[in-house]
This record gives structure tokens, C-alpha cells and sequence, in this order.
């Protein structure tokens, strides 16, 4: 990566992500990304370029599948009882992601979202009240806590039957799946 361009988790990347990404597609298509002392991902910066990488059958989602240039696994180390969580639609490939997509994809089809319409215009007034509550008080907001994450999260929980009761535990047990820990 470029010399001025400083380290992702730096606050300065962070004030200035969109001129940051903005030069890095410019100066690079594939930028080398640090994400434990041992591992680096790629970040992929251009649009074709993801997309030509999403339809590589070499390309591979599930980490048991990646092969280092040693031909060790890719995978990092998990505890036995997590191992299982890995196994969902974001992390496998072929044939088991196609499997698992056509299990939930009656769901997500354009007449079956037109019908759900309403309720989610509910749902993000909901966080965009929130929002203007806290804009109110002159604090800060930050848009992936308050809406990116809890959007798709409570849509998705109504869908599947998730208790109102139960919602806040889903947030919490979605965002430690999602989210990947520091070393």
C-alpha cells in the first residue's frame, strides 16, 4: 500500500475513508491488508475485478477449501464447539452454498420483499427516529451501529419468527458472528 496512505484501523483512514478508497483504486486493484501478525487478506478495489473474482471457481469462501502457497489449509484456529457456525451460506462454496440458498431464497424474491414493503419502511423509521433523538442531544452518529447492522438484522428476525423479546439477543449474537476479533 501506499506510503500515505495510512493503516485501516488508523483514525485518520477512518476520517477519510471514501478519498482514502478513492486513491487506492487509482493506485491499486489488489492492496495487501494485514489482518493478524500471520495472516494478510487482499483488498480488491475495482468493481470488475470483484465481480470477475465472485464467479472464479478458484476463489473459494470456505477457509477449509484455501490452500496457503505452502499447501497448508488457509483455516485459522477455532474452538471445536464454534467450528459448526462456520458451516452457513456466507462461508461455503459450491454445491453447499447453492444448497442453502435455495432453502431461504423464496423469501427474498422481488414480489415477496414488495409485501414485506411496509413493514420495513416501519423498521427504518424506527432507527432513523433513534438517529434524530440523538442528533437532537448534538451527539455524534454513527450509521453502521445504528441502522447498517440493526436493519438487516431485525428484518430477517421478523422473517424467520425471532420473539421481540429475543431481538436484542440476535443483534448481539449476529454481531459476534460477523464481526472478526483482534488477534
Amino acid at each position: 500500500m501506499s506510503a500515505s496512505i495510512p493503516p485501516f484501523y488508523s483514525d485518520d483512514f477512518a476520517q477519510n475513508i471514501h478519498d482514502y478508497f478513492a486513491r487506492l483504486r487509482q493506485e491499486r486493484s489488489v492492496c495487501p491488508v494485514r489482518m493478524t501478525r500471520s495472516k494478510t487478506a487482499y483488498l480488491v478495489t475495482k468493481y470488475d475485478d470483484i465481480v470477475a473474482l465472485l464467479h472464479d471457481e478458484r476463489v473459494v469462501k470456505n477457509a477449509d477449501n484455501a490452500k496457503t502457497r505452502t499447501g497448508k489449509s488457509g483455516n485459522v484456529w477455532m474452538p471445536r464447539s464454534f467450528r459448526p457456525l462456520m458451516k452457513n451460506m456466507l462461508n461455503v462454496d459450491k454445491p453447499d452454498h447453492r444448497r442453502l440458498r435455495n432453502l431461504v431464497q423464496n423469501g427474498f424474491t422481488v414480489s415477496r420483499i414488495n409485501e414485506l414493503r411496509p413493514r420495513l419502511e416501519q423498521i427504518a423509521d424506527l432507527l432513523l427516529d433513534g438517529i434524530e433523538n440523538q442528533l437532537w442531544r448534538g451527539e455524534a452518529v454513527d450509521l453502521v451501529p445504528t441502522v447498517a447492522l440493526p436493519f438487516p438484522v431485525t428484518v430477517i428476525a421478523e422473517m424467520i419468527g425471532i420473539p421481540d423479546q429475543d431481538l436484542e439477543l440476535m443483534r448481539k449474537m449476529t454481531h459476534r458472528l460477523m464481526v472478526v476479533p483482534s488477534p
